[in-house]
């Protein structure tokens, strides 16, 4: 069995992704351990989970989870920023193992890095000016603040 994604398994999966969800909303993000995560996404007539692994691998499924009792820190922050937000983009950056979720018409993006341990990252675009601020969770499931 396959163990981590390589570059073309991210492209594949992003053409995937992009087609099932863009135009969907995000209803709620949930921590199913320290490391795999579950996104829910719907709109009216169309409902989707999608299950990340960091570092490892992402995928859609129907397969209902338990979740935590209370969420992590980080995903209470992720649900601060992305719920009700509309996916508009899922794209590959390059030719690299990240993938990019863009919300609201590029308002927030979030990364997905399939390297080693992995990262997660959320970046806001302001539209003022063209910096960003973002907000990472390193290996070790630390906050911090990045520019």
């Amino acid at each position: 069995m396959k163990q981590r994604f390589s570059s073309l398994d991210i492209k594949v999966i992003a053409h995937e992704l992009s087609q099932s969800l863009t135009s969907l909303r995000v209803v709620n993000v949930y921590d199913l351990s320290s490391r795999i995560f579950l996104f829910k996404f719907a709109k009216p007539d169309h409902r989707e989970q999608f299950v990340v692994d960091s570092g490892f691998r992402c995928h859609l499924s129907s397969f209902a989870r338990t979740t935590a009792a209370a969420p992590s820190s980080f995903v209470a922050r992720l649900r601060k920023y992305l719920k009700t937000r509309r996916v508009t983009s899922v794209q590959q950056v390059g030719t690299d193992r990240i993938l990019e979720f863009q919300f609201s018409d590029g308002l927030y993006r979030l990364f997905l890095e399939f390297y080693a341990g992995g990262n997660i990252i959320l970046s806001q675009t302001r539209s003022s000016t063209s910096s960003q601020s973002c907000e990472r969770l390193a290996k070790a499931r630390s906050m911090s603040m990045c520019t």
